[in-house]
């Protein structure tokens, strides 16, 4: 019973450890552990040289911009002479991605912007390298979700700036990325902005035109029978001249039943300026058609250039070298051309003007290098704790299979 006990007491001695032992164990591999530190140090200095990205920081001022609303998305970009808000620039950045995947998807970008475009594709990297800086304090900014209307008219949802961060292997590669990144939100946004009118103008041009069709033909067909009542009173007047003379005028609605029984040429005043409003009513919208036959030339051309160019700079010039071609291609003192060329023309100048001078970079980027402090910590602490846990296992091997050779041997 006694030798049980003595046995069992052994074993549990072979795995307690004093002070002195771990004291003894750290003399004994110190230098094991040094160096398993060294290593570690050593990778992580490698890694650090393969994998190391440097990071450049624009800032685009976002000034603020006087003008009717530019829409991205069918959403509104920007208010009169207000700069970008929060929803605003959600709504913006939503859009972003999809068009960048598009463009990889097309194969239209020039390989040195590839890459970062590519990771401008996705939607998670806009959350974390786009930062707006807004008009509230940091202590303010937790209450950003409940904005009320009252703040965001008056302003405290305004974007200040936009903070766009990019990563490359050396500095010149992290400041490339930067100008892709910033000319891309730029660029794209005009090119949505103005991909988005092209659709809205297609849109009232199939919608006006089916409608316009419809009321001239109506219009024309209650002026022909306007005429014809006109004709009938003629003949009356004719017939009946005593009932001609009248002593007062009044204004006659011709629709109301009693209107047959007043003065003749009453009735034929009125009829005959029925005929005028609706002459005038069959010229403007005639005028309208016309206006809505020259926008389908230009949102037909428009479409082409959409398909081939995808820098919103790019396409507006072209838009605009078309809207100067119909312009020549029309007369002066064509009132109804000229008057949807002004608009077309406002409203390209006005999304060039809001992307180029609403969104500014007026400093270069600045590139900070890859931080080296954390990796050489970080290779030294697992380096050496690797270094540990092999010493300890291979210790405890070793103890083990002391135990078991000592197990084995024939007792004495």
């Amino acid at each position: 019973m006694n030798n049980t006990n003595s046995d069992d007491l052994m074993d549990n001695d072979e795995w307690a450890f004093s002070l002195a032992d771990v004291v003894d164990f750290f003399q004994e591999a110190w230098k094991t552990l040094l160096g398993g530190a060294l290593a570690g140090l050593a990778l992580a200095v490698l890694g650090w040289l393969a994998v190391g990205k440097y990071t450049a920081e624009s800032v685009m001022v976002n000034n603020k911009v006087s003008g009717n609303a530019i829409t991205v998305g069918g959403k509104p970009v920007i208010d009169s002479s207000r700069a970008i808000d929060l929803i605003s620039w959600r709504s913006l950045s939503q859009s972003l991605p999809n068009l960048a995947t598009e463009l990889l998807d097309k194969d239209v970008l020039p390989d040195e912007q590839r890459g970062q475009i590519k990771a401008m594709s996705d939607p998670a990297w806009w959350g974390a390298s786009v930062k707006p800086t807004f008009s509230l304090s940091k202590a303010d900014a937790k209450e950003l979700a409940v904005i009320s209307q009252e703040m965001q008219e008056s302003g405290s949802a305004d974007i200040l700036n936009l903070v766009v961060k990019t990563r490359g292997s050396s500095e010149a590669a992290a400041a490339a990325n930067a100008k892709v990144a910033t000319d891309f939100i730029m660029q794209g946004g005009a090119y949505l902005s103005v991909r988005d009118a092209i659709n809205r103008y297609e849109s009232q041009v199939l919608t006006v035109d089916s409608d316009l069709q419809k009321k001239i033909t109506d219009r024309e067909v209650e002026l022909k029978f306007m005429r014809e009542r006109a004709k009938q009173l003629e003949d009356l007047r004719t017939r009946f001249p005593a009932n001609v003379v009248v002593g007062s005028q009044q204004v006659v609605d011709l629709k109301d039943s009693n209107a047959k029984y007043m003065p003749i040429s009453t009735q034929i005043v009125a009829v005959q300026s029925d005929i005028n409003a609706a002459q005038e009513d069959l010229a403007r919208m005639r005028d309208k058609l016309a206006q809505s036959a020259l926008l389908r030339s230009f949102v037909a051309k428009a479409q082409e250039e959409t398909g081939k160019l995808h820098n919103g700079f790019a396409l507006i010039d072209q838009l605009l070298k078309i809207v100067d071609g119909l312009r020549t291609a029309a007369s002066q003192d064509d009132v109804n051309a000229q008057l949807v060329l002004n608009t077309l023309q406002a409203d390209l100048v006005k999304a060039r003007t809001f992307f180029t001078k609403g969104l500014e970079i007026r400093l270069a980027p600045s590139v900070k290098p890859p931080a080296l402090a954390l990796p050489l910590v970080g290779g030294l602490l697992l380096g050496g704790f690797a270094m540990l846990v092999f010493l300890l296992l291979r210790n405890a091997l070793k103890a083990l299979r002391a135990k078991q050779a000592l197990a084995q041997a024939p007792a004495a």
